[in-house]
């Protein structure tokens, strides 16, 4: 497989809305693809994502913050995304050292001239505060790193309220960027005994342990994980790939790109049908306005 020389940062501005259950997975979803790449933990209040990769994964910290001491605290970041793929979770509340590390250093014009790619995974879970949230990442940082808002539906069903807002859909299409329905994990009680064990999504698909029920606990994550592999196939987030099959019981069907005008239509249905799909093009939208 050829370099793949990117930078992608998990955000979302505010706490608890899932960024690192979204780091979690799709770190599991590139190393099944065979692509080489570096996780870095940012959270420095809750690092469950170096705890769950340390010792699996290429795993390093890094840190976002103002002070003068830690001007070259995630300097190794833009370093890995010139040889292969940086995958970063972002804490809550690192937008304006965020923008002071992207300034300082030039990592756009760096980016570039070395010809690194840069997105930002923007995750948010159906609150007001986070919609606002997602319009101010997209107005500061949106010429320069590509965009994927993620509907986190393990926080909120019902996203119909995203595709009203005018103004957020105004500056998707400005920006060009994209929308990903991100699947629930079904049972509140199997998440926690996946993060007291420190497990990977895989590794709790043939986790045995005597408080391990694989009626419940073993199922549940089998199918979260086969939703939201489909979800990123479909979503052709990273289209470089030659995807590989994840689970044998994946559907094909199951997940079709949609645009925002047909999304639109299937709003209200997505609380019943959460395996509906993923990726819009305004223009295709504001054809099937008119």
């Amino acid at each position: 497989m050829s370099t793949h020389k990117e930078i992608v940062f998990v955000g979302g501005e505010k706490g608890g809305v899932g960024k690192s259950f979204v780091v979690r997975t799709l770190a599991v979803f590139l190393h099944e693809q065979g692509l080489p790449m570096t996780v870095f933990e940012c959270d420095r209040t809750n690092p469950d994502v170096f705890r769950t990769f340390t010792g699996k994964l290429d795993t390093k910290y890094a840190v976002f913050s103002e002070g003068r001491q830690f001007q070259d605290a995630a300097i190794d970041i833009l370093r890995t995304g010139a040889e292969r793929l940086a995958l970063v979770n972002l804490p809550a509340q690192v937008q304006s050292a965020f923008s002071v590390w992207l300034n300082k250093n030039g990592v756009v014009q760096i980016a570039k001239r070395k010809g690194i790619g840069l997105r930002l995974f923007f995750v948010m879970d159906g609150s007001e505060e986070s919609r606002k949230l997602a319009k101010t990442s997209l107005q500061q940082f949106g010429d320069h790193l590509k965009h994927v808002l993620i509907c986190n539906q393990g926080k909120h069903m019902d996203w119909s309220f995203v595709l009203e807002d005018k103004e957020l859909q105004a500056l998707v299409a400005e920006k060009d960027a994209s929308y990903l329905y991100f699947p629930e994990f079904y049972g509140e009680t199997t998440i926690p005994k996946i993060d007291r064990h420190s497990l990977t999504f895989r590794e709790a698909i043939t986790f045995e342990h005597e408080n391990w029920d694989p009626w419940k606990d073993i199922y549940r994550t089998e199918n979260f994980l086969e939703t939201a592999f489909e979800r990123f196939m479909q979503a052709k987030l990273f289209p470089q790939l030659e995807i590989k099959t994840m689970v044998q019981s994946m559907s094909a069907t199951a997940v079709q790109d949609q645009s925002p005008a047909i999304m639109q239509d299937q709003a209200s249905a997505i609380a019943q049908e959460p395996t509906t799909a993923i990726v819009q093009d305004r223009q295709t939208v504001e054809a099937g306005e008119g």
